[in-house]
């Protein structure tokens, strides 16, 4: 059975409404565990707070379709946040990991607010294209704020790693 193009829109709403509850959940593990690197932390610490606001402005445009967010999706993705956050503790260059972690993560919502985008184009929902671009112009500067702290970050590692100060976190 074929979904109509409003219906694949919800669909591509209800599933950004989780991403940003994974982003969350790795956020918050992450962010835990950045005592070493306040540059870095104070960065995530600023993201989580504008994706909380990110994810409600996604449920607003749901409601705006009489829809509400679907739980087992966001379940699913804070498992996987947290799951994906947990498989770096053991690394003795966990910081590292969890820099590219969250780097790749915002370029994956970046493709995917840039889609939403797209599809609220084609079915004349303007007040979502307006939302999705607003979120995705949060997302890009996020992302390139993590992209310029990469070589800082991993140089304060290696000074740290080097002189058998605490590096990993």
């Amino acid at each position: 059975m074929a979904e109509s193009k409003r219906d694949i829109l919800i669909t591509g709403l209800k599933n950004a409404y989780a991403l940003e509850g994974q982003a969350l959940s790795t956020m918050r593990n992450v962010e835990a565990r950045l005592e070493n690197y306040p540059q870095l932390k104070s960065a995530v610490t600023q993201h989580i707070t504008e994706t909380e606001r990110q994810q409600g402005m996604v449920e607003e445009c749901l409601g705006r379709f009489n829809e509400t967010p679907s739980s087992l999706k966001e379940f699913a993705t804070k498992v996987a946040g947290n799951m994906a956050a947990l498989a770096h503790v053991p690394a003795g260059d966990e910081v590292l990991k969890n820099m590219f972690a969250l780097f790749a993560f915002e370029h994956y919502e970046i493709a995917s607010y840039r889609s939403l985008i797209a599809m609220a184009e084609d079915v004349g929902e303007t007040s979502v294209v307006q939302t999705c671009q607003t979120i995705l112009r949060q997302e890009e500067s996020t992302a390139q704020k993590l992209g310029q702290m990469i070589e800082t970050v991993t140089k304060s590692y290696m000074d740290r790693e080097s002189s058998g100060a605490q590096a990993s976190h």
